[in-house]
């Protein structure tokens, strides 16, 4: 997978994160509370620094952000 945002890391894998978020969005009209919960769901990115083979996981809300973090080296612990 190409990903020209990532600078010199190439994706290897994305996967999003498993969220019950979608059931407070369709029990939210029951409470008769104002306003609606927005679904916020995280991915994770595994990626591959192409010099030097090195694998590593981010993760994050946008693509964008994941970019961000990869930029300035703030990968996920372990």
């Amino acid at each position: 997978m190409a990903n020209d945002k990532f600078g010199d890391w190439e994706t290897l894998a994305r996967a999003t994160a498993d969220s019950r978020g979608w059931m407070a969005i369709l029990m939210w009209p029951l409470f008769l509370l104002p306003g609606v919960p927005t679904r916020h769901s995280s991915v994770s990115w595994t990626v591959r620094h192409r010099q030097t083979g090195e694998i590593r996981k981010v993760t994050a809300y946008t693509e964008d952000l994941a970019a961000l973090k990869i930029a300035a080296g703030e990968f996920d612990a372990g």
